[in-house]
């Protein structure tokens, strides 16, 4: 299992982008480190193993997500959270 790495997210109606940075994010001068396209989901849900993230899953990779502890993640459309 890797190391969870703090990311910022700007979801739109169809798309996750993940930043680096939230300098990065608010400036739109970096492209995102990665873009998470949510139709090429097979499953986004509570992840099993653990309980305070939330996973997606692709045909090629698992996501899990987790709001860090000053973050409510389901009030904010920019948020800090974490990922693996």
């Amino acid at each position: 299992m890797q190391n969870w790495k703090k990311r910022w997210f700007v979801l739109t109606s169809d798309t996750l982008f993940y930043f680096k940075s939230s300098e990065a994010m608010a400036e739109g001068s970096s492209p995102p480190l990665g873009v998470l396209k949510l139709a090429d989901c097979l499953h986004v849900g509570q992840a099993a193993n653990r309980p305070s993230a939330i996973e997606f899953i692709t045909i090629d990779r698992v996501y899990y997500m987790q709001a860090s502890q000053d973050v409510k993640r389901h009030t904010h459309n920019h948020q800090s959270c974490t990922y693996s």
